[in-house]
């Protein structure tokens, strides 16, 4: 697909097959997002920034397009100087890249839904100039324009992911003040967190939630003292 040369790393395939995006790494910074599409000759840049973007997340049916970039000339008016996560919509010559996050702190790690309505991403807490918030996971709505915190705990997150249909975000709690590291599931409808694997005494890492929320699969700490890590697969609902 990629033959420059040049570094093309951290894909995110759409879920028909279709579209790939990716961020090409030449021999100096800044770096920038690519499109690919089946069936056109090149990719497509997405940006062109004065920092780099990173992060790509594709929606499941390739039209829309979540990234992180520091960088300040994407969009009007950025002069927080910090990392924001931005949306993309891939079949409109219209639409430009939108800008969703601009607080005082960093925010990235942006997953999308499939319709584009959801966003889940990473804060790193100072939403506004004065004012702190929670470290952990974000949802934003933006047909409401509201955004929710969706982890429970102040400790830090490393990652959020949101499921294609805009219900549940599965996130991952770092190792912190607990001895270990903790995999949740967040429902939208009801505003709770659900521990994934409560039961075992083993550590779940870097969950992936499926496109209805009903499973979740993860790799996880196992007392076999010859393969102490598998991947394991939960069930929500059973």
């Amino acid at each position: 697909m990629t033959s420059d040369g040049l570094g093309n790393v951290f894909p995110s395939i759409s879920g028909d097959g279709r579209s790939v995006a990716y961020v090409r790494r030449g021999q100096t910074k800044p770096y920038d997002i690519y499109l690919w599409r089946r069936g056109e000759g090149q990719s497509v840049r997405v940006t062109h920034g004065n920092h780099s973007s990173s992060q790509p997340d594709l929606s499941a049916d390739g039209r829309w397009l979540a990234f992180t970039s520091a960088a300040s000339d994407l969009v009007d008016r950025d002069q927080n100087h910090r990392s924001d996560v931005f949306l993309w919509r891939t079949d409109s010559e219209v639409e430009g890249v939108r800008r969703l996050t601009h607080g005082w702190s960093a925010s990235e790690n942006a997953t999308v839904s499939s319709s584009g309505r959801f966003v889940a991403f990473l804060w790193t807490g100072r939403l506004e100039a004065g004012k702190y918030g929670s470290y952990g996971a974000y949802l934003l709505d933006r047909q409401t324009g509201s955004t929710r915190l969706v982890s429970l705990a102040s400790r830090r997150v490393r990652s959020a992911e949101v499921s294609d249909n805009g219900h549940h975000v599965v996130y991952w709690l770092a190792s912190g003040a607990a001895p270990l590291s903790r995999a949740l599931i967040w429902d939208r409808n009801t505003g709770n967190s659900t521990m994934v694997a409560a039961d075992k005494p083993w550590t779940p890492y870097r969950p992936r939630v499926s496109s209805d929320g009903s499973h979740v699969v993860y790799d996880g700490g196992d007392p076999d003292p010859v393969y102490p890590v598998d991947v394991y697969l939960w069930d929500r609902i059973n």
